[in-house]
This record gives structure tokens, sequence and C-alpha cells, in this order.
């Protein structure tokens, strides 16, 4: 769950995952380098989405080292190894059979929980840390939370962000707009009536959104050092 949950989440290629000591670009690693650098390195396309690689010792610390503590207690080439075999490490666990141990940290929720849910779920929490703030997400934030997801600010609007279908109301504290310095094109009117939405459900459900809409981002953090399941 850490690298579902420390990071912004990616997409299945999370769970194809093998590590090198070395710069390779034939496939997507965790790179231990030399120098005491984890980096994530995205090798493939996805959803055509080049190449991307992310500093984990910068960006996440804490994952840096639940991995460098994995790789040195268990030495190995695949990431994800089959639960069955164990302590044989020689084999990489499918997704299908990783898809199930996902399902099962979840199961007490009696709903199925696949990695768009993580997705969608994370990308609600930071809405929401966003609106406790007094705020929406800018566009410039946005774009920086799609870039490490390997997505589209479009794609984030359209299918990760909650759509609150409500009419809006004139409120007596209204969530501030920040700035962008940038210019966006076609789309203020979509953006202010998505303000009001937010901003009309965030005060008429603010107790249940903030134990109920982010329930499955929180529990994901709580679980997060179940990195290698």
């Amino acid at each position: 769950m850490s690298l579902y949950s420390l990071i912004p989440p990616l997409r299945n290629e999370i769970k194809h995952l093998n590590f090198t000591v070395q710069r390779k670009r034939d496939g997507d690693y965790i790179w231990l380098d030399t120098d005491g650098e984890i980096l994530l390195d995205l090798n493939l396309e996805k959803k055509r989405h080049q190449p991307i690689a992310f500093r984990i010792t910068k960006d996440a610390p804490e994952l840096a080292k639940f991995i460098k503590d994995s790789y040195n207690l268990y030495p190995r080439e695949y990431v994800f190894t089959p639960k069955n075999i164990y302590p044989n490490l020689n084999k990489k666990a499918s997704q299908a059979s990783l898809d199930a141990r996902l399902n099962a940290l979840f199961a007490f929720t009696g709903k199925r929980v696949s990695v768009n849910s993580l997705r969608s779920s994370y990308v609600s929490y930071m809405v929401h840390q966003a609106m406790v703030k007094g705020k929406l997400l800018s566009v410039k934030e946005k774009n920086k939370i799609a870039e490490k997801m390997r997505s589209s600010r479009k794609y984030f609007d359209e299918s990760y962000t909650k759509r609150f279908q409500i009419n809006p109301q004139p409120q007596a504290h209204p969530i501030k707009q920040e700035d962008n310095n940038i210019d966006v094109i076609d789309e203020m009117n979509s953006y202010e009536r998505q303000k009001a939405r937010v901003n009309s459900y965030y005060h008429q459900h603010k107790e249940g959104v903030q134990v109920g809409e982010w329930v499955s981002w929180e529990f994901s953090q709580y679980h997060c050092t179940t990195l290698f399941l």
C-alpha cells in the first residue's frame, strides 16, 4: 500500500516493478542508485504518457526507507513475489494476485477496491485538504498532481474529482480562489460551477465529508506500512 499512498498513486505499472541497481531503459524499475538515491524509473509509455522518473528519496523519504529496508532484508529482482512459494523470491507475482491482496485489505468495507478507487480517493482527499484551508486547488497544483499520476488535468477534473450535483447556494464564508496567474481558455464557467458545487456541498455536509468521503484514502495512509505483502 505504501506505493499507492505515500506518493500520488499511479496505475498498474506499480504491480510490475523490478528492482535494479543500475539504470535500465527496458522496463519499469525501482532503481537503487549507488549514491543512496532511490528512484521510481518508469520507462514504458502508459496511455500515451512519456517515460518519467521520480526521486523517492526526496519526494517520499518514508517510502524510500520502506523500500530500502525491504530490499536489504530480502534482496530480489521482483518487487512483488507470490505468497504461496515464500521464501522463494525468484518469481514475479501476477497482477491478478496483487489485485486480490488489495481487495483483502479493504474486505471489511464490503466493497471492491481497485487502483482506480485509490486514485479517485487520493484526488478527493487533496481537494478536501484544500477546502479545509478555505480554497480550491489551483490550476498549477492540479497540473502537478496530474503529472505525478501520469494523467492530465482534464482527466483529473472529469474522472477523479468527485462531482457534487447540488444546486449552488450563496455562502456566508465562500471558498477563496487562488490567483493562478495562468490564462485559462474556455474553462472559467465550468470552474466556477464546480467551485459553487463543492462549496455548497462542503458547508451543508461538513461533518459527513470529513469522516466519510475520504475514509478509504485515510485508511490507505494508515496501512501504508504494508508495502510488500
